[in-house]
């Protein structure tokens, strides 16, 4: 759905004159914002590829949220890397070698031992949803979820405006998110096909 018809049907049920532009908006991007904490589906997942320079930081991607998984394409040992505390990674990084282990670090993850130059990692994480504006836009929760973005707005607009509807508008987003939630987790949430694996100029490889 384009956001266009999510303000429409968000406006039909609250069924509110008084509720100005701005207003919807805040409460959609509010809505917004509380499914990206809540959920982790499939259509929120991306994978970003960098190519080592023999540095042991890795840019972190603009829209992450979570990291899923980082991982190598080292024909030396294919490695999926585990999160560590810092300290142990540090002692790590001074060595070169195939990457084992990763920690997060300001807008950074420093990767451990040092992949040479040349190795691709894989930078597999749970993105941000790309910001509704235009009545014309969509995202993956316009296109594979409206009702729930639709009714946290409205959770938050009862609060708002006092609306004896506010445990209603609530309950229905609890089923309707683990409905989705539960239908991803078996692997059957289908909303096209996943994201292609992107550089980190944001190209499709």
């Amino acid at each position: 759905m384009q956001y266009s018809e999510i303000k429409t049907t968000f406006t039909g049920i609250l069924n509110r004159r008084d509720i100005t532009p701005t207003q919807i908006n805040t409460f959609l991007n509010l809505g917004l914002q509380y499914v990206q904490r809540k959920l982790r589906v499939p259509p929120m997942e991306k994978t970003m590829a960098f190519t080592c320079d023999g540095n042991r930081l890795i840019p972190i991607p603009g829209d992450f949220l979570e990291a899923i998984a980082l991982f190598t394409d080292d024909t030396v040992s294919v490695n999926k890397l585990e999160k560590r505390d810092l300290q142990t990674v540090l002692r790590a990084s001074h060595n070169p070698g195939s990457a084992t282990m990763y920690h997060r670090y300001g807008s950074n993850f420093m990767v451990a031992p040092v992949p040479a130059a040349g190795i691709v990692l894989y930078v597999n994480y749970y993105a941000d949803a790309t910001a509704l504006s235009a009545d014309t836009d969509h995202n993956w929760i316009t296109d594979a979820m409206p009702s729930v973005l639709v009714y946290a707005a409205l959770m938050y607009a009862a609060d708002f405006f006092l609306d004896d509807r506010k445990t209603a508008f609530s309950q229905t987003l609890i089923e309707d998110m683990s409905d989705v939630q539960e239908m991803a987790n078996r692997d059957e949430l289908t909303n096209g096909t996943m994201s292609p694996v992107l550089n980190m100029d944001g190209y499709a490889q």
